[in-house]
């Protein structure tokens, strides 16, 4: 699928791009465990932290480096997880970096409160000014898809 632009403004400077979709898909390059201290507060499951690497390819070209913790049982499938990536590469064309953070809560069976959202002011480069939400898909054959609807200015 193609990125499709509504509306565009032209300044002498630099162009609006409004109500944008860049879609990709990404492998998991590197997921490095890291310890966590024992908890005082002990729930019904443990939480784990993680540093993870992407490589993403499509209109989301480029890469990043991902801050990953979760509460997770890994025999039922079930549990939630919040993650603060660090992108560099291109969105549509455009080059820089910027910042996201997305989570989600899984059953086993189906993923629920699914949240993507970049954050403000994050952007260089060219992405300077991104800003919107987004989210990610896992198909069954195990190919991770990502997208954003953003407004770069």
């Amino acid at each position: 699928m193609e990125a499709l632009e509504i509306p565009t403004e032209m300044s002498a400077e630099r162009t609006t791009v409004r109500d944008m979709r860049a879609i990709g898909t990404f492998d998991v390059a590197e997921f490095t465990a890291v310890p966590v201290p024992s908890p005082e507060v002990k729930t019904g499951l443990p939480v784990g932290f993680a540093t993870m690497r992407k490589k993403f390819t499509g209109e989301i070209d480029g890469r990043s480096e991902t801050l990953f913790t979760a509460a997770f049982d890994p025999t039922t499938g079930t549990g939630t997880y919040v993650a603060m990536e660090s992108f560099e590469g291109s969105v549509a064309g455009h080059a820089g970096t910027f910042n996201f953070v997305h989570s989600a809560t899984t059953t086993g069976q189906d993923r629920q409160a699914e949240f993507l959202t970049i954050v403000p002011t994050s952007g260089t480069g060219g992405l300077t000014g991104i800003r919107g939400t987004g989210g990610l898909t896992v198909d069954e054959d195990g190919t991770h898809s990502i997208w954003f609807d953003y407004d770069l200015s």
